[in-house]
């Protein structure tokens, strides 16, 4: 897992670089992303 796509500010992880590095795991952000945007709508900023 590179660290820069988690301390490096300039550096914003796309989706391509989650799905590598968090691998199983990222299905389970994916639905947390989707239940917010569900409940409380878009909050990116």
């Amino acid at each position: 897992m590179s660290a820069s796509i988690y301390i490096e500010k300039l550096i914003v992880p796309n989706d391509k670089m989650l799905t590598y590095d968090l691998a199983e795991t990222k299905s389970y952000f994916d639905k947390i992303a989707e239940f917010i945007g569900n409940e409380y709508g878009d909050c990116k900023p």
